[in-house]
C-alpha cells in the first residue's frame, strides 16, 4: 500500500520564545514546554474533533502523508524497527533494542496519522508505576524488587489501525440441559441432553484495535490495552515534540483480516451467549458455528503513546511497557523458583488437610 504524496505545512517553530531552547510536548500541562527554562504554551485544539473514518474500499485514495513538519525515517540495522522523527531530532539509538547501529532511510511517503493520543503519563509517573508493578509481582524474586529500576526510557507514539464495521451474523449450534438419573446401583450421575438452535446477532463494532506495528511484543502490547481512541485529538505536529513515532509495518489489508478474526471471535461468544439468554434451562453450549457479513467497514490510523523501558537483573534484560494514557504496565520479570516451591508445597498441604477432615 503505497501513500500519495502531498505537500508539507509550513515548519512549525518549537523554538522557546524566553530562552530560545527547543521546546517539548509536556504529558503533565497537555501543552509545549521547554526543558531549559519551563516556559509553557497551549496547543490549540478542538474539542469537537473527531477523527474521520475512511472507506476502506477507498483506501489508496484517501491516504495522507502530511505530518505537518519536516520528518525523517531512522532505520535500525540491527532490529529493522523504522522510526518517524521531526527532521531537526538528532537520535543514534533505536529506541527497541538501544542499538547504535542506525541511519537515516532517505526520503520516504509516510502516511500521517488521522489523530493521536496524547502523551498523559510523564517519564516520573511511569517510573513510579514501574516501582509498584514490580513490588506486586508475588514470584519475583525479592531481591530483583530491591534492586531493579527501569533502564533509559523510550516514549513512542505506536501506530494502530482501528476498524468499524456493521455485522449480521447468523448462527447455529446446540445447547445442552442437565439431568440427574441414577444407574442400575442406585447411583446418581448427571445426563446432558442437546438441542438444535439458531439464531441472528446484529452488531456494530466500534475502533477495533489492531496494532500497526510487527516490531512491537505484541503480546505486551495487548496487555497494557485499551486506549480510550474516544480521547483522541487532532494530529499536530507539536504532539511529536520530543518523542518518536513509529512507522507502521501492519499493512491495513492485514490489519482488516487481524480485525475480522477477533470481531468473528467476539460474535461467536455474543451467539454462545444469546443461546444461554434465549434458553433459560440450558446449561451448556457446543459445535456454536457462525457465518457472519461485514457491511460499511472504515478505518483510521492513530497513534498511542507508550513508555517502553527494561530493566536487568543477573545479566538477563526483562522488557516492560507503560500505556501513558491510562497507566496501565506490563512485562516480564524473573520468577523465584524457590517461591514457586513452596507455593506448591502450601497448596498441597492445604489439599491434604481438607481431604483429611472431609473424609473423617
Amino acid at each position: 500500500m503505497e501513500p500519495t504524496e502531498v505537500k508539507n505545512k509550513a515548519e512549525v517553530d518549537r523554538k522557546c520564545p524566553s530562552c530560545g531552547g527547543v521546546m517539548v510536548f509536556d504529558p503533565k500541562s497537555g501543552g509545549m514546554k521547554c526543558p531549559y527554562c519551563d516556559y509553557e504554551e497551549a496547543i490549540e485544539h478542538d474539542d469537537d474533533f473527531e477523527a474521520e473514518e475512511l472507506d476502506l474500499n477507498s483506501a489508496k485514495d484517501t491516504m495522507v502523508t502530511d505530518w505537518g513538519v519536516k520528518t525523517k525515517v531512522i532505520k535500525c540495522s540491527s532490529c529493522g524497527a523504522e522510526t518517524v522523527y521531526d527532521a531537526n531530532t538528532i537520535s543514534g539509538e533505536c529506541p527497541y533494542c538501544g542499538s547504535k547501529q542506525v541511519m537515516e532511510a532517505g526520503d520516504v511517503k509516510i502516511m500521517a496519522p488521522g489523530a493521536l493520543i496524547p502523551f498523559k503519563v510523564s517519564m516520573e509517573e511511569a517510573k513510579d508505576k514501574f516501582k509498584d508493578w514490580i513490588k506486586g509481582k508475588f514470584f519475583c524474586p525479592s531481591d530483583a524488587k530491591r534492586k531493579a529500576h527501569a533502564d533509559e526510557m523510550n516514549g513512542i507514539y505506536v501506530p494502530y489501525w482501528t476498524y468499524d464495521a456493521d455485522t449480521n451474523s447468523g448462527y447455529t449450534g446446540e445447547y445442552g440441559v442437565d439431568r440427574k438419573v441414577k444407574d442400575k446401583d442406585g447411583n446418581e450421575k448427571t445426563v446432558t441432553d442437546w438441542h438444535q438452535t439458531t439464531g441472528v446477532i446484529r452488531h456494530f463494532f466500534d475502533d477495533e484495535l489492531v496494532p500497526a506495528s510487527s516490531k512491537q511484543n505484541t503480546s505486551l502490547l495487548r496487555l497494557i490495552e485499551p486506549f480510550k481512541t474516544k480521547e483522541a485529538v487532532e494530529y499536530k505536529s507539536e504532539y511529536l515534540a520530543g518523542f518518536a513515532a513509529e512507522r507502521y509495518t501492519v499493512e491495513l489489508q492485514d490489519g482488516w483480516k487481524s480485525a475480522q478474526k477477533s470481531i468473528k471471535e467476539q460474535i461467536e461468544q455474543m451467539a454462545r451467549e444469546d443461546i444461554m439468554h434465549r434458553h433459560t434451562d440450558a446449561d451448556h453450549t457446543r459445535n456454536v458455528m457462525v457465518n457472519t457479513r461485514f457491511r460499511n467497514v472504515t478505518y483510521k490510523y492513530i497513534m498511542a503513546p507508550v513508555w517502553i523501558s527494561s530493566f536487568s537483573y543477573q545479566n538477563k534484560v526483562y522488557n516492560f511497557m507503560v500505556n501513558a494514557q491510562t497507566g496501565k504496565i506490563s512485562g516480564s520479570t524473573p520468577v523465584s523458583k524457590l517461591k514457586v516451591f513452596l507455593t506448591i508445597v502450601a497448596v498441597i498441604a492445604v489439599i491434604a488437610i481438607l481431604y483429611m477432615l472431609l473424609t473423617k
